[in-house]
C-alpha cells in the first residue's frame, strides 16, 4: 500500500518546509510520495522544492507552466497520484506527527469489522491558528459532526469540514468524485464535499488530539469572492438540496450573514 501526500503550492517559499517537515516526521512507517504540484510560481519555491528533493527521494514535484488556480492544481494532484490512498494538505499547514498513523489505524479497525472502505475519508479535529488576530483554539469536529451525525444535508447547510489539512481516503474514490471546479477560486472544497456525498461517500472523525495545524490568514480572502463562489455552489446543486430538503434560500442568507461578519473584519 502506498500513500500519496499531495500539496499545491504557489510562491510559498517559505511555509512550505514547516509543511514538508511535518509528513516527513510521520510515525506511520509505511511507503509513501510527497506529491508537489506548483502552479507557475514566480518566486523560488521550485528551486526550493528541487533542492528538498535531492535529499528526500519521497518528493515528486509537477510544475504548471503558468499559473492555474487552486482548484486545478489539485485536480492535477488527483491525477498524478500514484498512491492507493490520497491525503491533502496545503502548504502552509501542517500535521502533528501521529495523524497518517491514527488515521490509518481507523481504517483498519473498520476493516476488521467487515466494514467497506472504498469510499471511506477519515478526518479528526483541527488546531485552528488565527495568524492576524493571534487566537487559537481546537475546533471539535468529532463532537459536532461524528457524534452528531454528518451527512449530505449538512453539508449543504455549509456545515464543512476543512478537508485540505484533514482528509484521507482511496484514490480511485477521490478520482470517481472528479476534479475540483475550476470556476471556483473559493468553496472549491464545499463543492467536493457536496459531490462526495452524492456518489455515497461517508466520513468517519477521530476525537481529539486534533490532526492538524490550519494556520488562517485573512489576506487574499476577497469577500466578495467567497460569497460570489459560495452562491455558485447553491446554484449548481440546487437538486440536492430539494432533493434532501434543504432550503437553500435559508443557506443564502446564512452565507450572507457570514460574508459581512467577515467584510467587517477584513475592515
Amino acid at each position: 500500500m502506498i500513500l500519496t501526500v499531495g500539496i499545491p503550492v504557489y510562491n510559498e517559499n517559505f511555509s512550505i518546509n514547516r509543511a514538508l517537515a511535518s509528513i516527513l516526521n510521520q510515525s506511520w512507517t509505511g511507503s509513501y510520495e510527497i506529491l508537489i504540484v506548483d502552479d507557475g510560481s514566480t518566486d523560488d519555491t521550485v528551486q526550493v522544492v528541487e533542492n528538498l528533493a535531492i535529499h528526500y527521494p519521497q518528493i515528486r514535484l509537477v510544475k504548471h507552466e503558468k499559473n492555474m488556480g487552486r482548484p486545478v492544481t489539485r485536480s492535477t494532484l488527483a491525477r498524478e497520484a500514484r498512491g492507493e490512498w490520497f491525503a491533502m494538505l496545503d502548504a502552509d499547514d501542517e500535521w502533528y506527527p501521529d495523524k497518517i498513523q491514527r488515521q490509518f489505524d481507523l481504517i483498519a479497525k473498520q476493516q476488521n469489522e467487515g466494514n467497506d472502505v472504498a469510499k471511506l475519508m477519515v478526518c479528526g479535529n483541527i488546531h485552528h491558528i488565527d495568524r492576524d488576530k493571534k487566537t487559537e483554539r481546537i475546533k471539535n469536529f468529532y463532537e459536532g459532526y461524528g457524534k452528531a451525525g454528518y451527512d449530505l444535508a449538512r453539508v449543504l447547510k455549509s456545515d464543512n469540514t476543512p478537508i485540505s489539512q484533514l482528509a484521507i481516503l482511496r484514490t480511485d474514490f477521490m478520482r470517481e468524485i472528479g476534479d475540483f471546479d475550476p470556476q471556483l477560486r473559493r468553496a472549491q472544497d464545499w463543492d467536493f464535499l457536496i459531490r462526495f456525498f452524492l456518489h455515497g461517500g461517508k466520513i468517519e472523525f477521530l476525537p481529539n488530539p486534533p490532526l492538524a495545524i490550519f494556520n488562517f490568514r485573512r489576506g487574499g480572502r476577497d469577500p466578495d469572492v467567497v460569497e460570489q463562489c459560495m452562491m455558485a455552489v447553491i446554484d449548481k446543486h440546487l437538486t440536492a438540496y430539494n432533493d434532501a430538503s434543504v432550503d437553500h434560500r435559508e443557506v443564502r442568507s446564512s452565507i450572507q450573514g457570514y460574508i459581512q461578519s467577515f467584510r467587517e473584519e477584513v475592515i
